[in-house]
């Protein structure tokens, strides 16, 4: 691979201004790509994903907590409703412009080391990681937002390298509660960034300053409100998490046997999560990162690559533990995202400024991958309708809508155990309020104490089965009054080939 010579790699370890025409053009590219992709998505289909759903079940009103995840995604969610109206615009919006921020922090982070070209293909390089260019926009929500915070987090961290500051530790320390309101894991991602600095005794002087007090500081009072609340909510808030990390373990068996499913599953999300990043890098510039791994450059991007490296070790230490804890036997390729995200980073500390050729190759296979998640995220949905394996956006959510409108339920409140169903209900029938049943009777009952004594009360449902519908409701608190009628519409599923089976929606009057 031609490399420039020494000279030139001397004045390129000097970073540029970060405000150059170079800064301004990538950054501007980014919002762009995201905001084309959030049209797609309105484009693509007026039903929603789960995720999607749970925010316009949780937008309806605003809470210190919302269950298993922390509140700061659904009160993001309900400002923007306030702009858009409650819509798939709304949620498509937020959704990509949390991604945007995710690759211009990363940029910005980059850029206080790389030179402007380096840095932008070291951020573009995220959407070569399949989780953070697919599945985020497929149907992720807490995560996006974790992982954004935690690029902002890395960035603020970066800058300390450079030139302490209070305000950057006051920044990191924003940063940091912002993430906790984000996702629980984001403690394991600050302990790490923590762990990271305190070995290196070239950055372990930035936690000895009397301004790191700062961050801790900052970090409490964004946290204070929710962590009172999380007091009062600790089984609730618990509970869901450690039902995640422990699905897809085996039915029984000794702690040998949930080791061995978890470093299987372990291994596979790793794998997962760097294809085909990890090919496109070896076939561009192989050789040239293995020589940079080995002897990492000296200044400000050595400085940097070590840094990451160690927060790359302590972070496959630490998912080791958890393995071998016991505590997860089965990992998920989303989970890395808050803490893996920095590879192509690190991967690209490590190198002397790639030559023009090599940067232009990256960038096609970059803007390949860009182009091939937009395609296929558009034809997705009338692909699966094509194919007959319907999944949540082919649901026909607006026509159910209407039909209930019809029935008189356009201001009523609504209980289903569906939480799609009633997340797409919720946005063509503003006029209704729309609960979901999660099993517990207590907690149905404290929701629908504010429901005045008139209004309209009915059941809504997809099962198919009558007697699973009926135990829903009872499980619930609600049980269908004798001789109530279920009332049921079957709508085509949207693309569906002429032939295929409908969607069917079923419900009951409760009062």
């Amino acid at each position: 691979m031609p490399l420039l010579s020494p000279a030139a790699r001397a004045r390129a370890a000097k970073p540029a201004p970060p405000a150059g025409r170079a800064t301004r053009h990538f950054l501007l590219a980014l919002l762009t790509y995201f905001m084309l992709q959030a049209l797609l998505r309105v484009w693509v289909s007026d039903a929603v994903e789960r995720d999607e759903a749970e925010q316009l079940l949780w937008t309806q009103q605003l809470a210190l907590g919302y269950g298993t995840q922390p509140p700061l995604y659904t009160w993001l969610q309900w400002s923007v409703f306030q702009l858009t109206g409650v819509s798939v615009a709304g949620l498509a919006l937020l959704k990509n412009l949390l991604l945007a921020t995710t690759f211009g922090a990363c940029f910005m982070a980059a850029r206080t080391v790389l030179p402007a070209a380096t840095a932008a293909a070291a951020s573009a390089s995220m959407l070569l990681l399949p989780q953070i260019g697919w599945e985020s926009q497929r149907d992720l929500t807490h995560s996006v937002l974790v992982t954004s915070l935690a690029a902002c987090m890395l960035w603020q961290v970066l800058r300390l390298l450079q030139r302490p500051s209070a305000n950057t530790y006051l920044l990191l320390g924003l940063a940091t509660g912002a993430a906790l309101l984000a996702k629980y894991s984001a403690a394991a991602v600050a302990l790490l960034m923590l762990g990271a600095l305190a070995t290196g005794r070239d950055t372990r002087h930035l936690l000895l300053r009397p301004a790191f007090l700062l961050a801790p500081l900052a970090a409490l009072v964004v946290l204070l409100p929710h962590a009172l609340w999380l007091l009062d909510h600790w089984g609730e808030a618990t509970r869901g998490t450690l039902d995640k990390m422990d699905a897809g373990s085996p039915p029984a068996g000794s702690w040998a046997v949930g080791v061995a499913h978890g470093m299987g599953s372990l291994a596979r999300a790793l794998l997962g999560f760097v294809t085909p990043f990890w090919l496109v890098l070896a076939a561009l510039c192989g050789r040239a990162l293995l020589a940079g791994w080995r002897s990492p450059p000296a200044g400000p991007a050595g400085q940097v690559h070590r840094l990451l490296r160690r927060l790359l070790w302590l972070t496959l230490g630490f998912l080791l533990l958890l393995v071998l804890s016991g505590a997860s036997s089965a990992v998920k390729d989303r989970w890395l995202q808050p803490f893996l995200f920095m590879l192509p980073l690190l991967l690209f500390s490590a190198l002397p400024e790639p030559a023009p050729p090599v940067l232009r190759r990256l960038a096609w296979a970059v803007g390949s991958m860009a182009a091939l998640v937009a395609l296929l995220l558009s034809l997705r949905v009338a692909l699966h309708g094509q194919r007959g394996s319907f999944d949540e956006l082919n649901l026909p959510v607006r026509g159910f809508a209407q039909a209930l409108a019809a029935q008189g339920l356009g201001q009523a409140t609504l209980l289903t155990d569906d939480a799609v169903l009633g997340g797409g209900l919720r946005l063509y029938l503003p006029g209704s309020r729309v609960l979901l049943a999660n099993g517990r009777a207590n907690h149905m009952a404290g929701a629908l104490a504010g429901t005045s004594a008139g209004s309209r009360l009915a059941w809504v449902s997809l099962q198919a089965d009558e007697a699973q519908r009926l135990a829903a409701a009872n499980t619930a608190g609600l049980p269908v009054p004798p001789g109530a009628q279920w009332q049921t519409l079957a709508l085509p599923q949207l693309h569906a080939q002429s032939g295929a089976a409908p969607a069917r929606l079923y419900w009951v009057m409760l009062r």
